[in-house]
């Protein structure tokens, strides 16, 4: 075997070629390549002289046309015996006078539900005349043809097709076959022969990790501008800077497919955004797997550390897990952030919703390295272990998903999942079995101590913001609020005092009151939005100081915003204890690394949930431990509220 034959027998294309003479030689004649890289199908098909055809296909320019069933059909104009292109309406009949080779490309994977499949029935009579069922002048051509279908999705084969058919799904090209293509470009491009072995490490690998994912053509079309822009497309890793100018040009290629997509979207983020109150357990658990996300192969090689999986957030909405998702990515070295909504998988027609779930994910390899985002994971793993027969497709969700997280790591997909979920019902246990992700945590309604670090970089991020809109619009820069804004003082007073605090329960309490409020994030972005609207309507904003909000001021708008808000502790009593309870179940972890309210004080036994007695010694130590009537009150809130949630549910029974 010549040196030559070896490299095209190496190449997808290539061994595209050796599946289908496979299948014609096995007597199946109708071959589906799943791919939405036509260019393989077509290389494969002109680089040598299909096996079974006197001549390499002849390809004609030809014109383009949709029909009303969602198919894309090349259709040659001009008489050929071996037509490359050949149409849907080209097979209503069908006929060889020498053996053929008839391609049709599927623009969509599903036909309109409201009309029969034509392909089908077109290739059912393929079939009756091959096999012998009709008599017909060219069947013996016919024997001796193929017809290929290239779709992007497989589609749905009727078992007297099946028979006769085979499947070739084009695999991506190995982490081997791209460092030896990135050799090649070097080569081509700059003339550079690399030592494979000593340039593994330090270039080939790095960016044989950047481009994984996509096609050939594409990948030439980024080392072109890499050319044109850099000069070179050989840049030591060492050179950093603009090494990484380098690796820029790859991420915003690779970008540009997210914005073709309307299953993912690619969600900005910054190293400012790294701070998070309340979130310091998951903070430091995500800096110490940072190196064996930035440096896999590294962390392989010395200390035998596989890459994390991933982790999953529960928590009622409103408490931090989008911003926790923006931040783990910024950690990250500001990896891509790509938001899978489980609400937009989701689709009426049968089986798309798994068509979906796999081209998302597909894209997710094609943009590793990355931090998938599965946003509401609930909405598309709810009802999965019920056995109806609407479940069948969340099954079949759940079941590709947990499959992907599985094996993503030993195709050598760099793609840590960052799942976040508002509640816990419905999700199958599988979901929290060890191994499904690396850590589960949870946020809750914040303590005193975290709603304060949140007032606070509010009101930073709201002076920055108002301070470089003054000097765009050449106004005097000025703050927005007071220093003693600012104050934990001054923060404390408002959240401690009785306009949050309006009613203190205690131990002998059975209800919650309503009367109290503890508040989320959103919470407290809502009142500081509310404050200074109260204070704008009365004409209370200082025009010529240097805080446009000043403090007494402003306390008082924020006590009258407080009073117009609605919290979770007044509105969402069960939610919230559903969800703690769920938790508490499956060992979730708390973000900040504090329990404002323990798991060890929820006694989980088959007679139900019951939260330990609050008079118990151990309940009023820890209550005395507590600093201020805040994180007292909301102690106190869950536990009754649960209790109650616990005898409404006996009762219901």
């Amino acid at each position: 075997m010549s040196t030559q034959s070896e490299k095209y027998l190496n190449s997808q294309a290539g061994k595209l070629t050796e599946e289908i003479k496979k299948a014609y030689l096995a007597g199946q004649h109708i071959v589906y390549i799943v791919t939405k890289d036509y260019a393989i199908v077509k290389q494969a098909i002109n680089n040598e002289p299909i096996f079974f055809l006197r001549s390499k296909p002849v390809t004609q320019s030809g014109v383009t046309v949709t029909s009303s069933l969602g198919t894309k059909i090349q259709e040659n104009k001009v008489e050929e015996k071996q037509n490359l292109f050949f149409g849907l309406e080209s097979l209503k009949t069908l006929k060889a006078n020498t053996p053929s080779l008839y391609v049709v490309t599927l623009r969509s994977h599903r036909s309109d539900e409201m009309l029969p499949n034509p392909l089908n029935s077109y290739l059912k009579s393929f079939i009756d005349r091959t096999i012998g069922f009709t008599s017909d002048v060219d069947v013996d051509n016919l024997k001796k043809s193929m017809i290929i279908i290239v779709t992007p999705q497989m589609i749905d084969i009727p078992i007297e097709i099946s028979l006769y058919s085979r499947i070739i799904r084009v695999e991506e090209p190995t982490t081997d076959e791209i460092q030896a293509f990135i050799v090649n470009l070097v080569k081509e491009h700059d003339g550079i022969d690399l030592d494979f072995k000593v340039d593994k490490q330090s270039y080939i690998l790095r960016l044989a990790n950047l481009i994984k994912g996509l096609s050939q053509n594409k990948v030439l079309q980024i080392f072109s501008r890499i050319k044109s822009e850099l000069d070179n497309v050989y840049i030591p890793v060492n050179e950093k800077d603009k090494f990484r100018e380098l690796e820029n040009i790859i991420l915003e290629e690779k970008s540009k497919l997210v914005e073709n997509s309307a299953l993912l979207k690619l969600v900005k983020t910054n190293k400012a955004m790294q701070k998070t109150s309340g979130m310091e357990g998951l903070s430091a658990w995500i800096k110490e797997r940072k190196q064996t996300i930035l440096s896999p192969e590294e962390a392989m090689g010395n200390a035998f550390i596989p890459q994390p999986k991933g982790v999953l957030l529960a928590g009622i909405p409103g408490t931090g897990k989008s911003l926790a998702a923006k931040t783990t990515s910024a950690e990250f070295g500001n990896l891509p952030l790509l938001q899978l909504d489980m609400g937009n998988i989701m689709d009426k027609y049968q089986g798309e919703s798994e068509h979906k779930m796999e081209e998302a994910l597909k894209l997710a390899e094609a943009m590793s390295p990355c931090v998938l985002w599965i946003d509401e994971i609930e909405k598309g793993m709810a009802g999965s272990s019920s056995s109806s027969q609407g479940s069948e497709s969340m099954k079949r969700i759940f079941g590709k998903l947990l499959t992907w997280m599985q094996e993503k790591e030993e195709r050598g997909v760099c793609c840590f999942v960052f799942a976040t979920a508002n509640s816990l019902a419905g999700i199958p246990p599988e979901m929290f079995r060890s191994g499904r992700f690396d850590e589960k945590f949870y946020t809750f309604l914040p303590s005193l101590k975290e709603c304060v670090e949140i007032f606070k970089n509010q009101l930073k991020s709201q002076n920055k913001g108002y301070r470089k809109y003054c000097e765009k619009n050449g106004l005097p820069v000025r703050d927005l609020f007071a220093g003693e804004i600012f104050e934990d003082a001054f923060i404390k007073r408002i959240l401690n005092g009785p306009v949050v605090l309006k009613h203190k329960m205690n131990a002998d309490d059975t209800m919650v009151s309503r009367e109290n409020k503890f508040m989320t994030g959103s919470d407290i972005e809502a009142m500081l939005q509310q404050a200074k609207l109260i204070l704008y309507n009365e004409g209370k904003v200082a025009g010529n100081g240097l805080a446009v909000y000043q403090a007494d001021n402003f306390s008082k708008a924020l006590c009258q915003a407080i009073e117009r808000i609605r919290t979770y502790g007044q509105t969402n009593v069960k939610q919230i204890v559903t969800c703690f309870v769920k938790m508490s179940e499956h060992n979730f972890k708390s973000v900040s690394g504090k329990e404002i309210v323990p798991f060890r004080f929820l006694d989980v036994s088959a007679e139900g949930l019951v939260l330990f007695d609050l008079k118990s010694e151990e309940a009023t130590m820890f209550i005395d431990g507590l600093q201020n009537d805040y994180d007292k009150q909301l102690f106190l809130y869950m536990g009754i509220a649960t209790n109650q949630y616990k005898l409404q549910s006996n009762e219901a029974e």
